[in-house]
């Protein structure tokens, strides 16, 4: 008997039947963004596809994802391992299994779900990667000229690190939702949920150049949705998160960074710069829309170093052998040079406060 490989990847296979109405359930509720759907769908038809190749009978069956039995899906994990995907893919792919499931089960096609029993890999937090302050604001100037693709990318770039939007947050920014006077932008991130964020003079300055030659990118295919978008693709549609990540690896190229650069390290840069700066972690929270406060304490780790510094300049004991200096300076305030040693002398109560 002829094995097939389990390591083989087969092709993504149509989704139809008890997949087809999961999909349609999910595109009816209101906070389930378009990049969710993608992935579901990408999920249902992977996992269709490796049903083809791991068991015949199913090969023509309408149903066949709502066939299979935890063998069937133990098979599949082990396949996902054999590709080398991340821990982090694999339990996506499992949590759209395992909703997909319920759904079976709730229309009544299935009594229980098979993934029921079946754990996620163990997840490791991926510390995030965030860009240092020179390497921040060299990819902020990068972009040079005065044309409308050079401004908007200034634009762009200077909303991303000034609001740590997510990119899909900023292709997505409508106009309304932006105000230049107050310096603020209403964002709707996940699950549709708003939040207000304070831009700086100079992110509002570059998005006032940048509205400016806005309506010269306009053109007569350029839908009434599209120009209610702040920002636009070169040839007058929207601006996708795939046109976005080439933007900002372009600025990184022009600004001469040697590596790629994600749009996502500049939201990361924003939190980080700022806990370094001394902001209070529940802020952060609430500036990046994280539900939940462990979420944004993934930043403590990047920050340690930091954290440690301010440490030994601000405590009482920690300070006895350390030179005077400002207790909350960061990559932005560069620290003054070591000063000659001075006399002893008795510190006053103020001084340890």
């Amino acid at each position: 008997m002829t094995e097939t490989p389990r390591h083989r990847q087969n092709a993504p296979a149509p989704v139809i039947g008890p997949e087809r109405r999961f999909l349609d359930r999910l595109r009816a509720l209101d906070n389930v963004s378009p990049h969710t759907l993608r992935a579901t769908d990408a999920d249902l038809r992977d996992f269709a596809g490796f049903l083809i190749g791991h068991r015949a009978d199913l090969e023509e069956a309408p149903d066949a994802l709502a066939r299979v039995d935890r063998r069937d899906l133990r098979a599949y994990l082990a396949t996902l391992m054999e590709r080398a995907q991340s821990p982090r893919t694999i339990a996506r792919k499992l949590a759209t299994l395992r909703s997909f499931y319920r759904f079976v089960v709730r229309e009544g096609t299935r009594t229980t779900s098979p993934m029921d029993g079946l754990r996620n890999p163990r997840l490791g937090r991926p510390l995030p990667s965030p860009l240092d302050l020179p390497a921040t604001l060299e990819l902020l100037d990068a972009p040079s000229g005065d044309g409308a693709r050079a401004t908007r990318d200034r634009a762009f770039l200077e909303l991303l690190y000034a609001a740590g939007l997510r990119v899909s947050e900023a292709t997505g920014l409508t106009l309304d939702r932006l105000d230049l006077v107050g310096r603020s932008v209403r964002v709707i991130g996940k699950g549709n949920k708003t939040r207000d964020v304070p831009i700086h003079a100079r992110a509002a300055a570059a998005l006032s150049e940048w509205l400016a030659l806005r309506p010269a990118l306009f053109t007569p295919t350029t839908d009434v949705a599209t120009t209610k978008l702040v920002f636009l693709a070169d040839r007058g549609g929207p601006l996708s998160d795939r046109s976005a990540r080439r933007l900002v690896e372009r600025a990184s190229k022009e600004g001469g960074l040697g590596r790629h650069v994600h749009p996502h390290q500049l939201r990361h840069g924003f939190a980080t710069h700022l806990l370094d700066r001394g902001l209070d972690l529940r802020h952060i929270q609430e500036l990046l829309g994280h539900a939940s406060i462990s979420t944004t304490q993934v930043y403590t780790h990047v920050s340690v170093e930091q954290l440690q510094r301010v440490h030994r300049l601000a405590h009482p004991r920690a300070r006895a052998s350390e030179p005077r200096s400002p207790p909350f300076d960061s990559p932005m305030t560069p620290a003054p040079a070591r000063s000659p040693a001075r006399p002893k002398t008795r510190r006053s109560t103020k001084d340890s406060q």
